[in-house]
Formats: C-alpha cells, sequence, structure tokens
C-alpha cells in the first residue's frame, strides 16, 4: 500500500506531507515546506497549523507551528515560509539509489587501500600456499610434521591476533579517524622480520617461533579493514565497496602462489617467499598512502556525499 511502499511513485511526491500557504486574493502559491519527504510511514499532518506571534531575538515575527506525529514541532516564519530555527536538509539522492562502481573508484583512499589489499593478498596466499612444501623441502620436516605444525601455529596465532588486533585497532580509532589503517600497517611491518627469520633459519623452533609471531600480526587485517571500509563508505554502499574490495584482492593477489612458483622454478622457493614478504612490506607502506588521503579528504570523501543520507550515515 502507499504507507509501507513507494516504489511506484519515486521522487519527494509534492505536496504531500506540506504545509502550503497561498495568496488568497489570487490563489497562487506564496511559499510550502514539505516536512516529510516520500511518506512511507503515513506521516501526514494530524492536526491544522496554528498562528502565532512569537519573539526571535527581540524581532517579533508571525509564525506558523505545525506538529507531526513524529512528536516535531515545524514553526516557519509565515510571511516567506523560512524555518525560524533552522530545519538541516543532508545532501542526498534517492534512498533507493545505487552508488555507483565508478563513484566508489573516485576516492582514492579506495583505491590505494585495494592496491595495498592486492599486495598483501599476494603475499599471504603465496606463504599459506607454499608453507608446508618450504618446510618439508628445505627446513627438514617430515610432511606429516610439517602439515600438523604448520596448522596448528596458523590457528592460535590467527585467533590471538584477531582479537588482539580488533581491540588495538578499535583503541587506535578513537584517537585518530585513520586509527584503524595504522594497526594494519604496523601489523604487516612487524610482520616481515619474523617471516624473513623463519625463511631463513635452519632451526626449526626458530622456524615455528617465526611462523607464529608472524601470523599473529598478519591476521590482524580483515576486521580493522572492513570497518574502515565501512566508515569510507555510505550505508548503501557496504556491500558493493566490500565486494568490490575483494574482488580485486582475491583476482590479482591471488596470483601470488603462481608467480612464486614460477621463481621457484627458475631460482628457489626461499627466494620466492622473500619476495612475497618483500610485496607484503609494499602493501603495509601503501596503507601509509590511505592514511595520507584520508588525513587530506577524511574519512568520508566529498564526492561521496550525496549518498550519506540514510539514518546511521
Amino acid at each position: 500500500t502507499n504507507d509501507v511502499y513507494g516504489g511506484h511513485r519515486p521522487g519527494n511526491n509534492l505536496f504531500s506531507d506540506s504545509i502550503v500557504a497561498l495568496n488568497a486574493k489570487t490563489g497562487k502559491r506564496v511559499w510550502h515546506q514539505q516536512l516529510i519527504h516520500h511518506d512511507v510511514w503515513d506521516y501526514d499532518m494530524p492536526a491544522h497549523p496554528i498562528l502565532i506571534d512569537v519573539n526571535v531575538n527581540g524581532r517579533p515575527v508571525k509564525a506558523v507551528v505545525q506538529w507531526g506525529k513524529n512528536g516535531i514541532a515545524y514553526v516557519f516564519d509565515r510571511t516567506d515560509g523560512k524555518p525560524l530555527w533552522g530545519m538541516e536538509e543532508p545532501p542526498r539522492g534517492p534512498r533507493c539509489e545505487v552508488v555507483p562502481i565508478r563513484r566508489l573508484l573516485s576516492v582514492p583512499a579506495f583505491v590505494a587501500m585495494i592496491v595495498a589489499g592486492i599486495c598483501i593478498t599476494f603475499s599471504t596466499v603465496s606463504l599459506i600456499s607454499w608453507g608446508v612444501d618450504f618446510a618439508k623441502s628445505y627446513k627438514d620436516f617430515s610432511l606429516r610434521e610439517a602439515s600438523v605444525s604448520l596448522s596448528l601455529i596458523t590457528l592460535f596465532s590467527l585467533v590471538l591476533g584477531v582479537l588482539a588486533g580488533g581491540y588495538i585497532a578499535d583503541r587506535l580509532h578513537r584517537i585518530f579517524a585513520y586509527g584503524r589503517i595504522i594497526a594494519v600497517a604496523a601489523a604487516f611491518l612487524l610482520a616481515a622480520p619474523f617471516l624473513l627469520l623463519a625463511i631463513q633459519s635452519d632451526e626449526k623452533s626458530m622456524v615455528l617461533v617465526g611462523l607464529f609471531v608472524a601470523g599473529f600480526f598478519m591476521s590482524w587485517y580483515h576486521g580493522p579493514v572492513t570497518a574502515v571500509l565501512h566508515d569510507m563508505m555510505p550505508r548503501r554502499a557496504h556491500a558493493t565497496s566490500v565486494g568490490v574490495y575483494m574482488f580485486a584482492t582475491q583476482l590479482i593477489g591471488g596470483l601470488g602462489p603462481a608467480v612464486v612458483g614460477k621463481i621457484s622454478d627458475l631460482h628457489d622457493l626461499q627466494l620466492g617467499l622473500q619476495i612475497a614478504v618483500a610485496v607484503m612490506v609494499c602493501g603495509a607502506l601503501l596503507m601509509l598512502l590511505v592514511i595520507h588521503f584520508i588525513r587530506r579528504d577524511g574519512i568520508r570523501h566529498p564526492t561521496l556525499d550525496a549518498f550519506h543520507a540514510e539514518p546511521g550515515d
């Protein structure tokens, strides 16, 4: 019905839910104020307008008051229809309007996050894909020993890292708008030396310790990045922005194992994994570029202002 669905009547639907002032002699409209745009909740005015005389900053004003079903009293100058105490209209597109992907890709911080995510995905999937083979071929682990040890280390380091990383990222976010990005960038920079330790060490214990600590820091990634994407984007674009991010990072970054495998064929696997770590460091440094764009443009880029129109945006 009209009360709960408005898809067949796009736009603001003037002059529903409105105060309309007419010239009594000519019948021409002098001014109007629509109090509820595109009403789907049966919020039409429950009572007639009230004409009153009030003082505003010591100045007498002939006013009109209209009560609404939402509990708000709307007060206007009845000569020209201007709100006496302001009535902010946020910039908006239609609530049903989808944010175009090209508009999302015009946000520099978002694009920089995608490129950083590609580098990080490249390295992480390479390390996961080749980890067991590397431990078996280069560190004298048996296949069973490598599989069980790396699986347990990955499980416990990721669980601890996700919890610690989320907590630290949220604490930093209370201080800086880009606090979660600081946590992600720092985590990968801290993980890099421990990965190199694991790759270059000849002692099994040091290999496992290096991988555990590196896995702990690397698992700070997903939660804070998703939160930052939600902070950047209008609510109506949350799923789209995460989808674009995941599509690009997984499609391009997912080539990492093939590239590392090719390097292994031409040289050796150890060199390939070291290059993967270097790419991960590049991703962390690109996160610093994201911070630069957020500091310059704000967490919400002006190009998306028209879409931040829903409650919670």
